[in-house]
């Protein structure tokens, strides 16, 4: 089945329309070009299979390999200090606003603070990205690829010594050969990390957030679990990040029910074969996560929010390429637990501070844009949990 596709609402209803039909493979028009769609986890299989990528497969297993330690444990741990401290700015700049009305418009501020904690961690760039953006931002991504290191690359905690950062690592990386990536490739990877990197957190951080208010006692948990492992402490040591029960599967509810990556796409040079159908070179393949998500012959009552479905005893419920909020397989995203390592420690200090509730006055409308955005904003009602000053 096909059909004429005007927006991004358009292409998610149409979908939505597919999987009650029980399709898992369909086509939609965007102007005189089709598209085909991937909506269930096992035409996905295939897909990954088939080792479809933007980049040629040698270039991006090549590359892959080169990123790979700007990953490790001991790399992430070191970011650990970043994030407590943006935290603690983005809360700051949430009570500013609220000196005017405890109604607020989380997104922004949650940007803000995802772009300052990448800048700081991909290019070692204080920006002061939350107290206002200006054009430093840009000027250094144009520079990114031609700048050099006057200290020696060591990763620092407290002992006073710079810490590695993810340009560090692309400037120092070699293959087996001796190479080294070149400038553009520097370029276009500290691009995708710095621009994507930080939007796709912030729309996981700010759906996240917006949900806590909406199901109150969701929210009780998550700072029960935020109270038993933080406590009194005002920061997230790497240890906490592991020891944390119920905001790990909230995390997973909020990426799957609002998914922040809607739709990842793919292109092949090579006739591939899904679902016994050939589909021609060059034609573009999306796979609509954000509908796979909600599809119900993969998710038991999908539209009900409900993290327990993640919790041990109910994971038959789904599988690996029926949640892909990070994609899956071995192409899945490389930064994805730097992402969840961030969403832990800023969830579980801003509910540790602050007790949200609904805006009642405030109705999102989601846009399932290249990130899962609403065009209202996303307004909560905040109050501090040491203050009795009601919503």
């Amino acid at each position: 089945m096909s059909g004429c596709i005007k927006g991004s609402k358009d292409y998610v209803q149409y979908g939505m329309e597919m999987y009650k039909t029980g399709c898992k493979l369909f086509c939609i028009w965007l102007g005189p070009n089709p598209v085909v769609c991937v909506n269930h986890p096992d035409t996905f299989k295939q897909l990954i299979g088939e080792g479809l990528l933007i980049s040629d497969g040698w270039k991006w297993e090549r590359i892959r390999k080169l990123l790979t330690p700007a990953f490790h444990f001991s790399i992430l741990t070191g970011y650990v200090d970043i994030m407590n401290s943006a935290s603690d700015d983005f809360q700051e700049k949430v009570i500013e606003n609220m000196s005017a009305s405890p109604l607020v418009d989380i997104y922004p501020l949650v940007s803000r603070m995802t772009l300052d904690t990448m800048m700081k961690c991909s290019l070692s760039f204080d920006g002061s990205m939350q107290a206002k953006m200006n054009e430093e931002y840009v000027k250094a991504v144009q520079r990114m690829g031609t700048l050099l290191r006057e200290h020696p690359l060591e990763v620092g905690h407290s002992d006073g010594k710079r810490r590695l950062d993810f340009l560090d690592i692309l400037l120092s990386a070699k293959d087996e050969q001796g190479r080294g990536l070149d400038r553009q490739e520097i370029q276009d990877e500290v691009d995708t990390f710095t621009f994507e990197g930080h939007d796709t957190t912030a729309s996981a951080l700010a759906w996240g957030i917006y949900a806590l208010g909406q199901y109150p006692d969701i929210q009780e948990k998550v700072y029960e679990d935020a109270k038993s492992v933080v406590g009194s402490k005002k920061h997230v040591d790497p240890g906490d990040l592991h020891a944390f029960k119920y905001i790990p599967i909230y995390i997973k509810e909020v990426l799957r029910y609002y998914t922040p990556v809607p739709v990842i796409s793919r292109k092949s040079p090579n006739t591939i074969v899904l679902d016994g159908l050939e589909i021609p070179p060059g034609s573009r393949v999306d796979v609509p996560i954000y509908i796979m998500h909600h599809n119900p012959a993969i998710w038991k009552n999908p539209e009900d929010f409900r993290p327990e479905r993640f919790s041990d005893k109910q994971k038959v419920e789904h599988e690996v390429f029926g949640f892909a909020p990070f994609s899956a397989g071995s192409r899945n995203c490389i930064g994805q637990v730097f992402a969840l390592n961030e969403l832990k420690i800023s969830l579980a200090k801003f509910v540790n501070r602050f007790e949200v509730r609904p805006d009642p006055g405030h109705k999102p409308d989601m846009l399932w844009d290249m990130i899962t955005r609403s065009t209202t904003g996303l307004k909560v009602c905040l109050k501090e949990r040491s203050n009795r000053r009601q919503c």
